[in-house]
């Protein structure tokens, strides 16, 4: 995984439509590049391969929003990225607009394993 870009947005275009993130919150996108390096082919919009959250100065955990298979430049629901390639991800949150980005935490989803955040300074 790495991030190429981070912006900061008072709209983003989902399906191709400007989707405006409301009065007092803007959305946050982490423009990243997704190596796959696993055995298996992962689904980056709709699935679980990569859990992720966005942290802010204040210690608050971010979600993404639902519809990242909708926001322009990204890969379709169920485009499965096969072992070996790499595709460019766009990872969008909708925060408060005060919100002071610090930084951004991402893991392998596996059952079978503990999972091993990665943390990411964003300042």
């Amino acid at each position: 995984m790495k991030i190429a870009k981070v912006v900061e947005s008072n709209s983003i275009t989902l399906a191709g439509t400007e989707k405006k993130a409301g009065d007092g919150a803007k959305y946050v996108t982490l423009k990243t590049v997704v190596t796959n390096e696993t055995k298996a082919s992962m689904d980056l919009t709709c699935s679980l391969p990569i859990v992720n959250a966005l942290i802010d100065d204040q210690a608050r955990r971010f979600d993404t929003i639902d519809e990242l298979d909708e926001v322009a430049g990204n890969p379709e629901c169920n485009a499965q990225l096969q072992p070996g390639f790499e595709d460019e991800m766009q990872f969008v949150y909708r925060v408060p607009k005060d919100a002071n980005v610090a930084q951004w935490e991402f893991y392998e989803y596996d059952l079978e394993a503990e999972p091993v955040p990665t943390l990411v300074d964003l300042t």
